[in-house]
């Protein structure tokens, strides 16, 4: 049978205190942006714009995202001891992990004025589609790659976690839930930084850190209705592929965006004291206080090179 969040489990005796539950996942992804174009120019008036040409008033992107593979997995053993039925307690230890292969290509290609000025630079809105034609026709304006050495990039990622839990009731009013877990981070970078040609080699970034990742949650029933909780955890907070992804990314309104690939993983060091009432069984009330201090926080900055 399946257990609560869709595991396939085994019981491997008849009173159902040893259990064995596992899952094994394959899968293959792809992004595509193809042809993510856009004009800038200044609003003459309702109906008409002056547009520009050059710098990133007229690019065409095309970024692909493709996941070779993702696989993850989880093995895990159970076993349940003590004499109340009701409150029964458990320990549990295992594995689960995940392994993958990414590949990113970006390229840009930008109109560019074949003259410093171009006659009749005011056009409908309605009709710039027709405006650019004419221009690319009259020679007014040409299209050229930019794309850099850095539209390739290539990572591999594995992350394996081992960890242990118990939940112990220690009286009728007190249950403790504590946990370790040891998570190793794996991960390899290959990619050419911003200016570097097309055919030169990759630069390399690997990453191989373990994380101890301690948690407790002790719960206090001051009666039938009511409970205290205390919690606390240390858990991790790793980089999206975008935030890491050493690439320059045009937005539409021109400003440019870039992944830093010396980013770490964020580590989170969380408390917090909870109180439950249930008025009825349907129903709770729950008043909590929480706080959170982040070691190597991920987060946005902002250069100005105007």
């Amino acid at each position: 049978h399946n257990d609560s969040k869709g595991y396939p489990s085994v019981q491997l005796s008849k009173d159902g205190k040893h259990l064995l539950k596992g899952g094994l996942s394959y899968t293959r992804t792809k992004f595509n942006q193809p042809d993510r174009k856009f004009v800038n120019g200044t609003k003459v008036n309702e109906n008409d714009i002056e547009v520009r040409f050059g710098s990133n008033n007229f690019i065409r992107q095309y970024l692909d995202v493709e996941n070779n593979f993702h696989m993850s997995g989880l093995l895990e053993y159970n076993y349940k001891f003590g004499k109340n039925e009701d409150k029964q307690n458990k320990l549990a230890f295992g594995y689960n992990g995940f392994a993958e292969y990414m590949k990113t290509s970006y390229r840009f290609i930008s109109g560019n004025p074949n003259d410093s000025s171009l006659p009749n630079s005011i056009t409908n809105l309605n009709n710039i589609n027709e405006f650019v034609s004419d221009a690319v026709a009259n020679n007014y304006i040409s299209f050229r790659e930019e794309t850099g050495g850095e539209y390739k990039t290539k990572i591999l990622s594995r992350v394996d976690g081992f960890y242990g839990n118990v939940t112990y009731n220690i009286s009728q009013k007190i249950e403790l839930n504590a946990g370790i877990r040891a998570e190793n981070t794996m991960r390899d970078l290959n990619y050419r930084p911003f200016g570097i040609s097309i055919g030169s080699a990759y630069t390399s970034i690997e990453t191989n850190k373990l994380d101890i990742l301690p948690s407790l949650n002790l719960k206090y029933a001051l009666k039938e209705k009511k409970n205290i909780r205390f919690a606390a955890s240390r858990t991790i907070t790793r980089p999206v592929l975008f935030e890491s992804l050493p690439i320059t990314y045009i937005s539409a309104d021109g400003t440019a965006e870039k992944g830093n690939a010396f980013l770490e993983n964020s580590t989170n060091n969380n408390v917090d004291l909870k109180f439950e009432f249930f008025p009825t069984k349907d129903e709770i009330l729950a008043i909590t206080g929480f706080g959170k201090y982040i070691e190597n926080p991920i987060e946005r900055s902002f250069d100005n090179f105007g």
